[in-house]
């Protein structure tokens, strides 16, 4: 079996990264960590829209109502597509200002799974966190 590849997005992204499929908008969100940049792409139509983070962006997922839950490089937020705005959530390592978000998925369960590390990734000091629909971190 043969598979030819295809360039669909000639982003000049850094490191792009955590496409996240939005199955009710048929849209596909994913994030230029190193560039700062979300983006959603519409294949229907071949446009991608880039949105400006002013922090590391590090992972996406979908939210209910429209919006979209990511992580940046000291938290977790909500992102109001509509309103094209960004609310800090939680910020659990406040207290570690070296450390930062790195990637996220949701469970079967809607729970949203992130990890944390280092920014330069040689000390033992990452965390594993589970996000729940409900708002709390644990």
């Amino acid at each position: 079996m043969s598979s030819q590849l295809k360039l669909e997005i000639d982003s000049k992204s850094l490191l792009g990264e955590s496409p996240c499929w939005d199955g009710g908008k048929k849209l596909l969100d994913w994030v230029d960590r190193m560039g700062k940049k979300l983006h959603i792409y519409n294949p229907a139509n071949k446009l991608n829209e880039t949105i400006g983070v002013e922090q590391y962006v590090t992972s996406v997922v979908v939210r209910e109502g429209g919006r979209l839950l990511l992580t940046r490089q000291n938290g977790i937020y909500s992102y109001d597509m509509e309103k094209r705005n960004f609310e800090l959530l939680v910020d659990p390592e406040i207290d570690l200002p070296n450390n930062r978000f790195n990637d996220g998925k949701c469970d079967p369960a809607g729970r949203f799974w992130v990890g944390t590390m280092d920014f330069g990734g040689d000390r033992p000091s990452g965390s594993l966190y589970r996000f729940d629909t409900n708002l709390q971190i644990k």
